[in-house]
C-alpha cells in the first residue's frame, strides 16, 4: 500500500504513513501485528515517520526499532483509562459537542493529560491530534480546533493571569480572534493572531464572551491600554528569533543582536562597527528569515509568470525529472560527479534556468542559476 501511493505521486516524498481503521487498531492491541506493521514501512523507507498511537505498545515498539515516531491522540473519540480507544459501539465514545473537542484538544496540547471515560485523568503526551473525517460536524469541529490551537499561543500566560478561553473565530485573511474572560475582574479581552503570532490584545465587550452587566462597549474603547499592557507582559520575555530560545544576559549585546538581526532581515549592509559577536549572530539569524519569509518568491520581478520548483526537492528523481517537464523545463546539459549527478534544466518561457542536483535517487537540491551557456 505505501509502495502504491508514492508510485501515485511520483513528484512528492512521503512523509509519514498510519495504518488504518482495524490495522491500526489491532496493532494497539497486538505486539507482532505492530511489529510487522513497523519493520514493513521502515523496509521501504527508513526515514518515514511512523503515526502510533501515544502510549501504546506500539510506540515502543517503533522506538526500539529507532525510527521517527509521531505519537497520536484523537480530538473526537473518548478513551479508556489504559489509554485505548473506547469501542464505537459503546455510548460516548466518540464526541460530537465542538466545545467538548476544543477543550480537549487545547488540554492535550497544553497540559499532556486527557479524561478517560471513566473520569480519571491520566498521560497522554502526543505530537499530533486526529479528527475523523466521518464524524458528524468534522469541518465544525476542524475549525473549532484549529481557531483553539492558533489562540492556544498565550493560553498558558493569559490563564494565569485569571482568563478563561471562551471562543474565537477565523477571517478570510488568516486572522483568528479569540475571546478571553476574567472571572475575578469581570473583563473581556479579544487576542488577534496571524500565523501564530499575537499581533494585538485589547478589551472587549463582556457580551462578546457572552457576559452582561459589565463595562461594555466604553470599557472595551478603554481598554486597548489595558490589553497593550498585557501584550507587553506576555511578549517581554519571547525568545522572538534566539535560535537557542534565549536572550543575552548583557543588554548591549541584546541590542546588538536585534540591530544585527534587522539589518539581515531587511538587507541592509553588514555594519558591525563594535566588532560584536551578538550583531553577526543576529545578521545571520535575520538573513535565514528573510530568506525563509521568500521562499515563495522566484528572484526575478516584472510580470512574466514564472514555474515552481522548490517544493520538488526530495521527490524521487524520475517523478521529480517529469514533473519539471510538465512544468515547462526541458533538460539543457547534465554532467556526474562520482555518485552525484547534476541537470541543468530551462524554461524557455520564463527563461529559468535550475540546477537540479540529484544523489541516492531523489532531487536532492533545484537552484536557480540564473545563466548557464545552454540556458537560452
Amino acid at each position: 500500500q505505501v509502495g502504491a501511493l508514492a508510485a501515485f505521486a511520483p513528484a512528492r516524498k512521503l512523509q509519514h504513513v498510519k495504518p488504518h481503521g482495524a490495522l491500526y487498531n489491532t496493532a494497539v492491541r497486538d505486539a507482532d501485528v505492530a511489529e510487522a506493521v513497523v519493520s514493513a514501512i521502515k523496509m521501504f523507507d527508513p526515514d518515514l515517520i511512523h503515526v502510533v498511537l501515544a502510549g501504546s505498545q506500539w510506540e515502543a515498539i517503533a522506538r526500539n526499532h529507532g525510527v521517527r515516531v509521531a505519537r497520536e491522540c484523537y480530538a473526537d473519540r473518548a478513551v479508556t483509562p489504559q489509554g485505548t480507544l473506547v469501542p464505537r459501539s459503546q455510548p460516548g465514545a466518540v464526541i460530537h459537542e465542538p466545545e467538548a473537542v476544543l477543550d480537549r484538544s487545547l488540554k492535550l496540547a497544553t497540559t499532556g493529560r486527557v479524561t478517560a471515560i471513566d473520569g480519571t485523568e491520566i498521560d497522554f503526551s502526543a505530537d499530533s491530534i486526529c479528527l475523523h473525517g466521518d464524524t458528524a460536524g468534522a469541518v465544525e469541529l476542524a475549525a473549532a480546533v484549529r481557531n483553539g490551537l492558533e489562540a492556544a499561543g498565550v493560553e498558558s500566560a493569559l490563564q494565569s493571569r485569571g482568563f478563561k478561553y471562551i471562543t474565537s473565530d477565523t477571517n478570510t485573511m488568516g486572522y483568528t480572534y479569540a475571546y478571553w474572560w476574567d472571572t475575578d475582574d469581570k473583563n473581556c479581552v479579544r487576542t488577534e493572531t496571524y500565523r501564530g503570532t499575537v499581533e494585538t490584545i485589547v478589551d472587549a465587550s463582556d457580551s462578546d464572551c457572552n457576559h452582561s452587566g459589565g463595562g461594555g462597549d466604553a470599557a472595551a474603547a478603554v481598554g486597548v491600554i489595558a490589553g497593550a499592557a498585557i501584550l507587553g507582559a506576555l511578549l517581554s520575555h519571547k525568545s522572538h528569533h534566539h535560535e537557542d530560545d534565549k536572550h543575552y544576559s548583557d543588554s548591549k549585546d541584546e541590542q546588538r543582536y536585534e540591530d544585527g538581526y534587522n539589518d539581515g532581515l531587511y538587507n541592509a549592509p553588514y555594519h558591525n562597527k563594535h566588532d560584536s559577536d551578538a550583531y553577526s549572530a543576529g545578521y545571520t539569524a535575520g538573513v535565514d528569515q528573510r530568506n525563509a519569509n521568500l521562499r515563495h518568491h522566484s528572484g526575478r520581478g516584472g510580470y512574466v509568470d514564472t514555474a515552481d520548483f522548490k517544493d520538488l526537492r526530495g521527490a524521487r528523481a524520475a517523478g521529480g525529472m517529469d514533473e519539471l517537464e510538465r512544468r515547462g523545463f526541458r533538460q539543457v546539459d547534465n554532467f556526474t560527479s562520482g555518485n552525484t549527478r547534476y541537470s541543468i534544466q530551462y524554461r524557455p518561457a520564463s527563461r529559468q534556468c535550475v540546477q537540479v542536483t540529484i544523489a541516492d535517487g531523489r532531487l536532492e537540491s533545484l537552484d536557480d542559476i540564473q545563466t548557464h551557456p545552454q540556458c537560452r
